[in-house]
């Protein structure tokens, strides 16, 4: 996975890996900067950082206990990821940047919300913000399956039912599902109990930030998010499963593209 713009920092006594490029870094934009989802890494970004690098200064970067990063001391409750996120884009000098977070919009709005000023807007992709109860349900199930022998038949089960639609590439499905399968089972137990933990509400209601939520698949209730917060946007996307970036990312960077040209210029 490393390549030559791969870098390592050392981030609260955690070594992060983070692809780091972009022909623009001097020439003006907001840097974006990516986070993965549960269970992923920063290679789910590569299309959206070709689209953007001659633009504008990019980076993507694993979170602690994924791809090439160390595991997390501190754990991986969302409060303390959101205090690390924001120790990762100050190291990086990426102040003003815009934050893209795949699947963990409670994160993202806990990252903006914790660190004033560090970000100038959220971008939030197929986020199960306010899932209904029959999805918070089927979310729960999949936490004791993870916690049993037989975590990796769940973890697939999991992903048949909600991150592909039959029409995503085979190579998409098959790359992802290899690379959750591969995570060490106690990062995934951890990280996913978090998620189930986070009451993401008191974070959304007070983002200092504009917000574009880019909706594909993954079951939300956006009544309930714009009530938290109205200021929120919503976009969706059409023809793709939960890893929007990866199949079409196209759409996606043109949606990312316009709403940083109105709100974080």
């Amino acid at each position: 996975m490393t390549t030559d713009t791969t870098t390592f920092h050392e981030v609260l006594g955690v070594r992060i890996a983070c692809d780091d490029r972009g022909a623009g870094r001097s020439a003006g934009g907001r840097p974006l900067l990516f986070l993965h989802g549960f269970g992923g890494d920063r290679t789910d970004w590569g299309a959206l950082m070709d689209a953007f690098q001659a633009e504008r200064r990019v980076v993507a970067f694993d979170a602690p206990g994924h791809g090439e990063s160390d595991p997390s001391p501190r754990g991986y409750a969302i409060e303390a990821r959101a205090f690390g996120l924001g120790k990762v884009a100050r190291a990086l000098g990426l102040e003003g940047a815009v934050l893209v977070v795949h699947s963990q919009g409670g994160l993202g709005f806990e990252a903006v919300s914790e660190n004033p000023g560090l970000f100038s807007a959220l971008v939030t992709i197929d986020a199960p913000l306010f899932a209904p109860p029959e999805v918070r349900g089927a979310f729960e199930g999949l936490l004791g399956g993870l916690r049993s022998e037989h975590w990796r038949a769940a973890l697939e089960g999991m992903l048949g039912q909600v991150a592909f639609l039959p029409t995503d590439p085979a190579d998409v499905r098959e790359a992802v599902t290899a690379r959750m399968l591969a995570m060490p089972k106690d990062v995934l137990v951890a990280t996913w109990a978090a998620f189930l933990a986070h009451d993401p509400a008191p974070a959304i209601a007070r983002c200092p930030v504009p917000v574009l939520q880019i909706e594909s698949t993954m079951p939300s209730d956006r009544a309930a998010l714009m009530a938290a917060n109205p200021r929120v946007e919503i976009g969706r996307v059409v023809g793709s499963g939960h890893f929007a970036q990866r199949v079409v990312p196209e759409q996606v960077a043109a949606m990312i593209r316009r709403f940083v040209a109105l709100r974080a210029a």
